[in-house]
């Protein structure tokens, strides 16, 4: 029989060459699992960091186009052209106001492109628009449209923005109630983004190709220095308010480290396991099967797990030397992602000047602290407050003063704060708020009497007050327990009449 003629050396050369060849492939097989696993991971994980830079921009760019609509619907000039056009119809004085910004320049016109000034009346019917070249459809955009027009009480007080398409690519529009708490009108600011996201490249530190929705490139970084075969390509579609795509933004990312890594891990193992499959068989089997493929497979799953968006995930087990050298690669990877995502989510939750929390961490809190008082049935107080004459006195005293100004009533609110989970937040512009849980009315009026105090012993100057001669707050305070005849939007309701009545009553005092 042929088996007669086989030795038993030639069959256990065999069956180790034949178990070297299987171990092998397999070996091969799990490099490329890891190695696909890696450069996947590594690819939805700077997905969400362009992600995140992408919305900071956009929140970055609201802010300042806020800023711009805040600051032009204050000059006098222009609620003087708009009484016109709602008094008889005149309406070249408004366009002339509408102008303006294009012919002689505006606070930050290095930091927007803009396109186009629209103003609307109550109902947000088309008053008049400045006459640039740009050429866009009359009337709001249609999300904005939908969202104001649903907008009911004290919601329609408040800015919308929202990212569109325009017949000539994507733009930005942000809409501005105008007439304070009684609103005559509101103000469209329009302007291209494609110039601020540019800062995605800056914040991420990758070079970007930008290209808009008909795949025209609209900006591109210079090439990077390696070989582009040492670069991973990284595509985020950002969407418009809609969900119809508006930018395409690739990345590129080196990954130069990672890829030389794999190779080395894979040429070591394929070495290693050749040889001690042919010398310890047996003892080979065993020792693989606990610490090559379980942990390659561990691995993978630590990665996918990753790339899910748990950033906790960590490759903490026993494993082989050259693997361990990926793994930690991986886990500092993760670990300077995490911190990155982190910076960026405080940001958004911060006032740049004041460093106190902004008006979208405000309006989170709270969303988040009235549905803790439905629960356990306790008050909760709200304090707003408004910088008395501060037009005035950045008029008088210039910009940067104001933002100075600003900067030590953040601090002195931030003194009067003492609770963790008591929040002061500036609301928007020269006006501030405290919102204070398991407060009643006497509480929240300490506080805003001791903040006054402090305010005054800080002595700031206002030669331009007509009331008095240095800076001065006017306050509201609201309190309510949450019920069902009582919510949020009431309370932020009563604290707003609270401040209108502290400001008519004379200014620099408490209302409640």
């Amino acid at each position: 029989m042929p088996i007669e003629r086989i030795s038993l050396r030639a069959l256990a050369v065999g069956v180790v060459l034949a178990l070297g060849l299987l171990s092998g492939l397999l070996l091969g097989f799990a490099a490329l699992t890891v190695k696909s696993a890696a450069f996947e991971s590594q690819k939805k994980s700077l997905a969400r960091v362009i992600e995140v830079a992408s919305v900071e921009v956009i929140r970055q760019l609201d802010q300042r186009v806020f800023g711009l609509g805040t600051s032009l619907q204050a000059r006098d000039e222009f609620r003087v052209a708009l009484d016109r056009k709602l008094a008889d119809g005149e309406g070249a004085p408004l366009q002339a106001v509408l102008r303006d910004p294009f012919v002689h320049g505006f606070v930050d016109a290095g930091q927007l492109d803009l396109v186009k000034l629209r103003v609307y009346d109550a109902a947000l019917a088309p008053l008049g628009e400045n006459d640039s070249k740009a050429r866009l459809p009359s009337g709001l955009p249609p999300v904005l449209q939908t969202q104001a027009a649903a907008r009911t009480g004290v919601e329609r007080l408040k800015a919308l923005g929202a990212l569109w398409l325009g017949p000539t690519g994507p733009l930005y529009s942000v809409l501005l109630p105008v007439g304070g708490l009684r609103v005559r009108g509101y103000l469209e600011v329009v302007v291209d983004p494609s110039f601020n996201l540019t800062a995605v490249a800056r914040m991420t530190r990758m070079p970007m190709t930008l290209l808009g929705a008909d795949g025209r490139v609209l900006h591109s970084s210079a090439s990077p220095e390696k070989p582009e075969a040492e670069m991973l390509a990284v595509d985020y579609v950002l969407p418009a308010a809609d969900g119809q795509p508006a930018f395409h933004l690739i990345c590129l990312d080196d990954v130069t480290q990672l890829r030389d890594d794999v190779r080395h891990t894979t040429f070591i193992l394929l070495a290693g396991t050749g040889l001690l499959v042919c010398v310890f068989l047996l003892f080979a089997i065993a020792f693989f099967n606990r610490f090559l493929f379980g942990p390659v497979r561990g691995l993978q799953a630590d990665m996918e797990r990753c790339a899910g968006g748990d950033l906790s995930a960590t490759i903490d087990r026993p494993m082989l030397k050259e693997f361990r050298v990926l793994a930690e690669s991986f886990n500092l990877m993760a670990r300077q992602l995490a911190g990155k995502i982190e910076e960026l989510r405080l940001l958004s939750c911060t006032d740049g000047l004041t460093a106190l929390s902004n008006r979208h961490h405000f309006d989170l809190a709270l969303v988040l602290e009235w549905s803790r008082a439905r629960r356990t049935q306790n008050l909760l107080s709200l304090i707003i407050l408004d910088v008395d004459h501060f037009k005035l006195y950045n008029d008088h005293y210039g910009h940067p003063a104001g933002d100075t100004c600003l900067k030590v009533v953040g601090q002195l609110l931030n003194r009067a704060v003492r609770r963790p989970t008591d929040i002061a937040a500036r609301y928007g512009g020269e006006e501030f708020a405290i919102l204070l849980p398991d407060t009643d009315s006497a509480g929240a009026r300490c506080i805003a009497e001791a903040f006054m105090s402090d305010l005054a012993k800080a002595r700031l100057p206002h030669a331009a007050s007509p009331t008095s001669q240095r800076v001065t707050v006017s306050i509201g305070i609201a309190s309510c327990r949450a019920a069902d005849d009582c919510d949020a939007d009431k309370l932020l309701a009563a604290a707003d009449d609270a401040l209108y009545r502290a400001k008519h009553a004379g200014r620099n005092r408490i209302e409640s």
